[in-house]
């Protein structure tokens, strides 16, 4: 079989091909955010979940939802402590765990920083955080989940105004 040379119209697909690669590749190695990918992990009839879903997908996330009977399964595994529990779990494509109602912008700072830790936690469920929105707005924080040693607070939030 004779091979042909490729033409020129092809080498200059090819070639693009590989700059798009080599663009995504120093993008990935030089921290800077690409778009991220979600997986969340919710009870069923959750909605809160849901609103926080559309809140991730709003600030440009890729949000993936899976239906989990047992979370607090799931919590363990991933070594999330009680005390930073909340009413789902996400996983994000880099391997972090966020736990809760954390705001899309403290993710996305995470996801910049890219500190060697488990992730981040909103335990419980405050009014006024990403998906909790409404007519009440607490203070709260958002906590570190360190792969060993005690929690710390990543950002605080304070109380805003009340919706009408």
């Amino acid at each position: 079989m004779k091979r042909r040379p490729l033409s020129l119209p092809a080498l200059a697909g090819v070639g693009a091909a590989m700059l798009s690669v080599l663009a995504a590749f120093l993008v990935l190695a030089r921290g800077l955010p690409a778009q991220s990918e979600i997986t969340v992990f919710r009870r069923p009839g959750c909605l809160c979940c849901l609103a926080w879903v559309a809140r991730l997908r709003e600030a440009g996330f890729r949000v993936a939802v899976q239906e989990e009977l047992h979370l607090g399964a799931l919590r363990l595994r991933l070594g999330i402590p009680e005390s930073k529990a909340s009413c789902h779990t996400a996983l994000t494509r880099e391997g972090y765990v966020i736990e809760g109602h954390v705001p899309p912008q403290d993710i996305r700072r995470w996801l910049q920083e890219r500190p060697a830790l488990r992730g981040l936690a909103v335990p419980g469920m405050p009014a006024g955080s990403a998906g909790m929105e409404g007519a009440v707005s607490e203070a709260y924080d958002v906590w570190t989940l360190p792969l060993r040693g005690e929690a710390t607070v990543y950002a605080h939030h304070p109380a805003g105004p009340s919706l009408p």
